[in-house]
């Protein structure tokens, strides 16, 4: 038989008071003064207890600095402490009633067994959340399952595990105490019950429930925190490697990235191939159409060279203004050229009208490859050389083209060489034409014949 108390009250509730009655103070929370029909014996130790943990007939729970989640929830503050009392004596039941109602335990629950228990506390319902028990006077000696094997299932739920049980019993011998103790009591009353000792205990499982709610809040609350942390890192992180306007790689990331795959290919060894990408005279498209299209021209040319990457390894990145640069780790010149013609079809075919262009009436690009096996005597600086050598070489031929290093920088470079030499008695040769090529080649020929 399941009893429910929490709508008993010893005392009536109503305003004003009288000998026996309730004063109410505020929802929840009532102040009492002792019936004179109470045995003498009794009313000493209920004032006594009272006085000793500074309830003076009235209790109001105590709201420590708690985490934001259990305030928020009112389950620290608002919410008043329930009592579940498990005992097959229903003197005791109510002798317990008597005694907890007077020092304001208000919300009270009652169970004649074990079982009784079990169904309020819906300890074999794994769906329900079961009613809000914060602790439980369990008497050890019942028909039936006993208090200790009761305890002892009720810890072993993950949800009820928490909740203190405090074991009464007549018993004094060690064997019964341990036994209780192993079973997971947090504390143990003896009969005959004293009020001091009663609500000493009870106040100090309750304190102990909420200090251990205080720190699981507090734990919850530090793993989000941390997560959200985390994500709010890796964000900053992400967008200091990111290019605001088109949200491609920004030049940071490509030459942090370039450093990564040189080394990962001197160790490998294997092959890295690097693409310069140039959209063919923009200014003259900025000029004609505005910096607004100009900037959403960019944006499309970044998602259709990004489109024509397929390999989770390469990256494509913003290297500067109207440049863009691709890395192919494990990737030879025939490759990379292969991969170049296709990302200058693809922005050629998104057919942006370019009315300024010399090349073309839409938006082209010119593109210039290299690539080597790494080596310790070489570094990532001569690897972008070359690839801009070959870039100004297929603007030199007319733009909207690819042109790879290993084909004829050489060739153009010893080209140049012996122009120089030539005319060396003669005038300065001009600096729109052999400048730029001298400028921007690497030092020697090794890197490009390493290729």
């Amino acid at each position: 038989m399941l009893m429910d108390s929490s709508k008993e009250f010893v005392g009536s509730e109503a305003a004003g008071s009288t000998p026996g009655h309730g004063e109410l103070l505020a929802p929840g929370v009532a102040k009492y003064e002792l019936d004179p029909s109470w045995s003498l014996d009794s009313r000493q130790q209920i004032s006594e207890a009272q006085k000793l943990l500074g309830l003076e007939g009235s209790f109001r729970a105590e709201a420590r600095s708690a985490p934001r989640s259990l305030v928020k929830s009112g389950n620290l503050v608002k919410r008043s402490s329930v009592v579940l009392i498990v005992d097959d004596s229903e003197d005791s039941r109510r002798s317990l009633v008597e005694l907890l109602k007077i020092s304001g335990y208000n919300d009270l629950r009652l169970a004649e067994s074990a079982r009784d228990a079990f169904e309020l506390l819906c300890l074999d319902d794994p769906a329900s959340t079961g009613a809000e028990i914060d602790v439980v006077l369990m008497e050890i000696i019942m028909p039936g399952m006993g208090g200790i094997e009761a305890c002892r299932r009720i810890k072993a739920h993950a949800r009820l595990r928490d909740i203190p049980v405090l074991m009464v019993t007549g018993q004094t011998h060690p064997e019964g105490l341990e036994e209780a103790f192993a079973a997971g009591a947090t504390d143990y009353i003896t009969r005959p019950i004293n009020a001091v000792e009663l609500l000493a205990r009870l106040r100090s499982a309750l304190a102990l429930k909420r200090e251990m709610e205080c720190r699981k809040a507090w734990e919850r609350e530090l793993v989000e925190l941390t997560q959200k942390l985390g994500e709010s890192n890796w964000a900053l992180e992400r967008w200091s490697f990111l290019d605001s306007l088109t949200g491609i790689a920004n030049r940071r990331f490509f030459e942090m990235i370039l450093q990564r795959e040189w080394a990962r290919s001197l160790r490998t060894p294997a092959p890295l191939a690097l693409i310069l990408i140039d959209c063919d005279f923009f200014k003259h498209y900025n000029d004609a159409y505005g910096h607004q299209r100009g900037d959403e021209c960019l944006q499309q040319v970044a998602r259709a060279l990004a489109h024509g990457l397929h390999r989770p390894g390469d990256l494509l990145a913003r290297y500067g203004g109207e440049e863009f640069v691709a890395i192919l780790p494990e990737t030879d010149f025939e490759g990379a050229s292969v991969v170049a013609e296709t990302l200058r079809t693809a922005v050629e075919a998104l057919g942006i009208k370019h009315a300024s262009s010399c090349v073309r009436d839409r938006v082209t690009v010119s593109l210039g490859v290299a690539a080597n096996v790494p080596r310790r005597d070489s570094s990532p600086n001569q690897l972008v050389a070359a690839a801009d050598a070959a870039l100004y070489w297929a603007k030199r031929e007319g733009r909207n083209c690819v042109r790879a290093a290993a084909d004829r920088i050489s060739a153009i470079h010893v080209m140049v060489k012996s122009f120089l030499v030539s005319y060396s008695h003669c005038q300065p040769p001009r600096r729109s034409f052999v400048s730029p090529v001298e400028d921007r080649l690497p030092a020697g020929d090794s890197l490009l014949a390493s290729g």
